[in-house]
This record gives C-alpha cells, sequence and structure tokens, in this order.
C-alpha cells in the first residue's frame, strides 16, 4: 500500500493541475491577458502531457510494481505425448477419433435433411395445430415490453436529447457572446479613470514614466485618448476618453495587467467611469 501511494499522488497532481491550469488558460483569455494565457497554455500541455504517460503506464502494466516475483522459466515439451511412459500416447489417437466422430455426424445430418419432410406437408401442418391448444397463460405469457412501454421509452429518450441539446446550445450561445469581439461605440458623454499601481525592478524609468508608456501602449488610438496624472497614495490615474465599451474596457484592463515593459508592470487597483468634464471655455 505505502509503494501505490507515490504514484498516485503524482498522478492526482497531474490531474489537479491539468484543471487549474486549463481553468486559467480560460480566464486568462477572457481578460485579454495574452502572456499569461500562454504561460497556463503550456502548463496545460505539460500536465496533459503527464495525465497521459501515467494512463499509457497503467495500460502497460508498468505504473506499479508486482507484489509477486515473477516465476521461473520452466522446459516446456512441444509434444509431450512422444515421452516414453504415461498414458500421453493416446492424446493423438483420442484426437483422430474426434475426427471420425465429427465426420459421422456430419453424414447422418445430411442424410436427415434428405429425407425429412417438406415444412409445408399435410403431417407438420397438424402438428403445429395441435399447438394451438396449449395452456392459455403460457400462450399470454409477454415476451417483452408492450407498445405503450416502447413508446414511453422512445418519449422519453427524446426528451432527454432535446434537454441536452438546449443546454448544448445556450452554454455555446453564452460563450460565444462572452468571447466575441465585437465593435463597440464609445460613450463620447463619458470618461473612464483606471488607478494603477505601477512598480519597477531595475528599470531606466521612474514609476510615473513607465505608467505613462504603458497607458499610451494599451490605449488604442486614434479612437480613444489617455492622459496620465498622480493619483491617490502614489498610485497614477489614466484617464482614456471617450469611455470605452465593456469588450474594449476588458481589452485595456487586460493590457495593462499583462504588458511588462523594461521591468515595470502595473495593477488595476479600481475602474470607474464618470461624466466627461465640460469643456474649458475660452
Amino acid at each position: 500500500m505505502m509503494r501505490r501511494l507515490p504514484g498516485a499522488l503524482a498522478r492526482l497532481a497531474a490531474v489537479v493541475a491539468l484543471v487549474v491550469a486549463g481553468v486559467y488558460v480560460v480566464l486568462y483569455l477572457y481578460r485579454w491577458e495574452w502572456h499569461r494565457a500562454l504561460i497556463a497554455g503550456v502548463l496545460f500541455v505539460a500536465a496533459e502531457v503527464a495525465v497521459v504517460g501515467f494512463a499509457m503506464l497503467d495500460r502497460m502494466g508498468g505504473g506499479q510494481p508486482s507484489a509477486t516475483p515473477p516465476a521461473p522459466p520452466t522446459e516446456s515439451h512441444r509434444f509431450p505425448w512422444l515421452d516414453p511412459g504415461g498414458l500421453a500416447v493416446f492424446v493423438p489417437v483420442l484426437l483422430g477419433l474426434g475426427i471420425l466422430l465429427t465426420l459421422a455426424a456430419s453424414v447422418v445430418e445430411r442424410v436427415a435433411r434428405w429425407t425429412a419432410p417438406a415444412a409445408g406437408t399435410p403431417s407438420v401442418l397438424a402438428g403445429l395445430d395441435r399447438l394451438e391448444h396449449l395452456d392459455p397463460l403460457v400462450a399470454a405469457a409477454p415476451t417483452g415490453a408492450t407498445a405503450g412501454q416502447r413508446r414511453g421509452q422512445a418519449l422519453l429518450a427524446v426528451a432527454a436529447v432535446a434537454a441536452v441539446s438546449v443546454l448544448a446550445a445556450g452554454g455555446l450561445r453564452w460563450l460565444a457572446d462572452v468571447a466575441q469581439s465585437r465593435a463597440e461605440a464609445p460613450d463620447a458623454a463619458a470618461v473612464t479613470m483606471i488607478d494603477l499601481d505601477v512598480s519597477v525592478r531595475g528599470s531606466r524609468w521612474s514609476p510615473a514614466q513607465a505608467g505613462e508608456r504603458l497607458a499610451h501602449l494599451c490605449v488604442p488610438d486614434p479612437v480613444f485618448t489617455a492622459t496620465v496624472r498622480p493619483g491617490v497614495g502614489g498610485r497614477l490615474q489614466v484617464v482614456v476618453a471617450p469611455a470605452p465599451g465593456r469588450t474594449d474596457l476588458r481589452k485595456l484592463t487586460g493590457c495593462l495587467r499583462d504588458a511588462t515593459l523594461d521591468g515595470a508592470n502595473a495593477q488595476v487597483v479600481t475602474v470607474a467611469t464618470r461624466p466627461a468634464p465640460p469643456p474649458a471655455g475660452p
């Protein structure tokens, strides 16, 4: 039992890693975080290869050591009845006798087929008529499902297939709606403010410079304009005008989380949409 425990734990870890990596691949793709999705995809493929390897080992019998040692090879004789002594010498005789009996049975079957009356002769029909006077309980014994039962089983199968089809169609429609990148009209009467926590490691830029470069890298031009200004608590605030739609905002925040620019990365803290300020007077 203790010898099988490491193998079972390894298989369980591979399956858990496969499931977790697959979930994170879908999650990162939904968030438009492409670099993280690629890393999770590589881990998913590695876990899948491990699971397939364990399955192949189990099929070949090499997944766990055998509890009993292999038996030593024994000398075998191809024709033991040829050895002197014993009763094995009668084996060829019995085999030949079986062949002769088979041939005799075949001849008897052919003779009976030639001499037996046809199925439509009066004697055979009279014998079949006598079968109608059997016990009515035996004649009325059910031999299978009734027509009503078969109809109910067919309706149940059709209903189950229809329910599964409806659920599958609804799930595919929801997944297509979530993952689809459709064109959205921005809201010109509003702006979106994104608070960033920018960290730099070995970068030649300051957090403000890195945040501004990340913002201009992720905000598509010329549809939107990005303005970077100091925020609360040492953070940076990116003001995007006009306010992007739901899909464009998910792309923007995913790019800000996922992009790495010369040792600088950003974490999205808060996202808020506010009415656009009135234009400044002359």
